[in-house]
């Protein structure tokens, strides 16, 4: 583990206000993960691996089991990140400065041009057949963001397509379900290494303040006829504009290293224990960026660093006694930047892969009024809206679909990357009725506090609701965890995959020459790698095989080939893999073991311990193992 700083936070904790204990504890958590101590936890910087620690610690002192990388807490992403700095960024448009965060932003990327001078056209919606030519231009489209016309890719496709130079897009102030922020944080981007380029990489993408427009129209022109009727949805009329884009960009690069912390609560049940209930919170927030108000750090205490908290606190009020399923607490990073850190997790999982049955993912969240009526993500789509319907109902909580899907919210946290690989997921957004006090909040906190410092632990808040929520966080994870069957995907949801139609969960008889099979296809595999013997190892492996050791992937026979270099090189490997603990449901099986072997210079070997898991799949009644995971434990007493 690193070391931290003793940092304390210079804020008076408001425990003092909560009337109940499971609260207070929630909240000192949240006090301790929005300190300024931890400079706001943006992905890859100091205070994120601080406050990583701060999580990881917390898992273990409760007793859960490291899920990470290599026996740790932590699975480590690399990321790149294209920013262009405030410093020495100059954006005129007609002779007008511009105030980079304040009046325009920018989407960094690689091969975004570092200098412009270009002519400007407005082209209403920018419709692909509305642009005409526009080689060589800067291009300003309303961005309108409501069904019904031009969608933001739709317009940067269309602009690009046309050999634009560049793209503004007027932030439209009439979508006031949630306007757009002003200032910026930051302009900054992040990718993982070796991803494509981003569509419009080589133009400018930039963002207006509706506020600046009429600087950039010039004398003349109707700037605030222009916004009302793009706010209507009403006609726009093109325009070449009299005056120039001048610009010239900081651009800087970089690369960095970011951490989810991931912990397991093992299951109780001998055969549920094999299904996996991940339970997820964002630990990233934005860190440092453009004041506000003379604050220029962003702390993100509901956003997200109090749903980490509950995390933890779910942890501590189970102090390791786990629930019939396994439960996985996944402190998710990079969220704010792309969904990074779920999207790394879910391509590529520490635990077995398919062993993964439901996400329950907590974000979006704020209880700054009275919780009476709940949106639920995916409410229709599986049987984690009925868990959700069942435990909210008790506790005289509605429970209501998205009310606003122009705001995308089911696609902008991290459920979404386990919705695609075809996992049942669900998160939630505190509801309101409109007209009523509640949604004034719940408007005033997304114009005053989201993505802004003022999202910090003295905001007002509604206790009573919040410890409803933490009671009905607490109730669904008991229902999905402790039911007899896994959450399975509604036969209409347009996000159940093709193979949710056969599942694992159809009964299938106790079938003790199949886990014979299995442990004979495991132990096969050891010969098969200590003879350096490939037809065995082809018997032994389905022809999709492939293995995680030592936080590497190898795909197929590389796993041989691993140990055949390393014999050339002086290694030597032996392994013995002890009772092999194997699960079958139907053609499919997990197993996991302890391997108590030896490795190192051939001359002089030394004890290890790897600690190793297995999925293995049934085809023509022959059991071959389709992923392996070994991870070195320790030296054995």
């Amino acid at each position: 583990m690193m070391t931290l700083p003793l940092i304390a936070a210079q804020v008076v904790s408001r425990t003092v206000e909560i009337p109940d204990e499971d609260t207070r504890a929630w909240w000192r958590a949240t006090e301790r993960l929005s300190g300024d101590d931890l400079e706001g936890r943006d992905t890859g910087s100091p205070g994120h691996a601080r406050a990583a620690e701060i999580v990881a610690r917390s898992f273990e002192r409760n007793g859960l089991k490291p899920a990470g990388e290599n026996g740790t807490w932590l699975q480590t992403l690399r990321l790149d990140e294209v920013a262009v700095a405030k410093p020495g960024t100059r954006i005129a448009a007609g002779g007008a400065t511009l105030r980079f965060l304040h009046d325009i932003t920018l989407r960094p990327s690689a091969g975004m041009p570092r200098t412009l001078n270009a002519p400007m056209a407005f082209r209403g919606y920018c419709g692909a057949d509305a642009l005409g030519d526009v080689r060589g231009k800067v291009v300003l489209c309303y961005g309108w963001r409501r069904a019904g016309l031009t969608s933001a890719a739709e317009r940067q496709d269309a602009v690009e397509k046309a050999g634009a130079a560049g793209l503004i897009t007027i932030a439209d102030p009439g979508f006031t379900v949630e306007p757009t922020r002003w200032p910026a944080a930051y302009a900054r981007t992040m990718t993982l290494p070796g991803e494509a380029a981003p569509a419009g990489d080589r133009m400018l993408v930039a963002t207006l303040n509706a506020d600046a427009l009429p600087r950039v129209l010039g004398k003349g022109a109707d700037a605030a006829r222009m916004i009302a009727d793009g706010s209507a949805g009403r006609p726009l009329a093109n325009a070449d504009l009299p005056g120039r884009l001048v610009a010239r960009f900081d651009v800087r690069t970089r690369a960095l290293a970011s951490a989810n912390v991931l912990g397991l609560l093992p299951g109780t049940d001998p055969v549920l224990r094999n299904e996996i209930v991940v339970l997820s919170a964002h630990l990233d927030g934005y860190g440092h960026g453009e004041p506000v108000d003379g604050d220029g750090l962003y702390n993100g205490a509901l956003d997200d660093a109090a749903y980490v908290a509950l995390l933890q606190r779910l942890a501590e009020r189970r102090g390791g006694k786990g629930y019939r399923r396994s439960i996985l607490l996944a402190a998710f990073t990079g969220e704010e930047k792309g969904l990074f850190g779920a999207r790394h997790f879910v391509a590529h999982p520490t635990v077995p892969p398919g062993s993964i049955v439901a996400n329950i993912n907590l974000d979006q969240i704020r209880p700054i009024f009275p919780l009476d009526l709940l949106t639920v993500h995916g409410l229709d789509d599986s049987g984690l809206g009925d868990a959700a319907r069942r435990a909210a109902n008790a506790l005289g909580i509605a429970v209501q679909r998205d009310p606003e899907p122009e705001r995308n919210l089911l696609r902008r946290a991290d459920h979404w990357p386990f919705i695609q690989a075809g996992i049942p997921a669900t998160g939630f957004v505190f509801g309101y009725r409109p007209g009523t006090e509640s949604e004034a909040r719940y408007r005033e906190w997304y114009h005053r506090r989201y993505h802004k410092p003022q999202d910090d632990v003295t905001q007002p808040m509604d206790w009573a609701a919040a410890a409803k929520f933490n009671r009905f966080f607490y109730d669904m994870v008991d229902i999905v965890a402790d039911a007899d069957r896994k959450p399975a995907w509604r036969a209409d949801s347009p996000f159940r995959p093709a193979s949710a139609a056969i599942t694992t969960a159809q009964a299938c008889p106790p079938d003790a020459a199949a886990v014979a099979a299995v442990t004979q296809a495991i132990r096969g595999l050891y010969v098969a790698l200590a003879r350096e013997d490939p037809a065995r190892f082809a018997e032994v492996t389905s022809p999709t095989f492939y293995a995680y050791d030592a936080g590497e992937r190898f795909k197929g026979a590389e796993l041989l080939g691993l140990v055949r270099k390393g014999r050339q090189a002086g290694m030597d490997f032996e392994w013995n893999p002890g009772m092999i603990n194997a699960h079958v449901a139907c053609d499919m099986a997990w197993a996991s073991w302890e391997n108590v072997g030896r490795a190192g210079p051939a001359a002089a070997m030394e004890p290890v311990t790897w600690l190793e898991s297995a999925t293995l799949s049934r085809r023509d009644g022959r059991w071959t193992i389709e992923f392996l995971h070994a991870g070195r434990a320790k030296k054995p007493n």
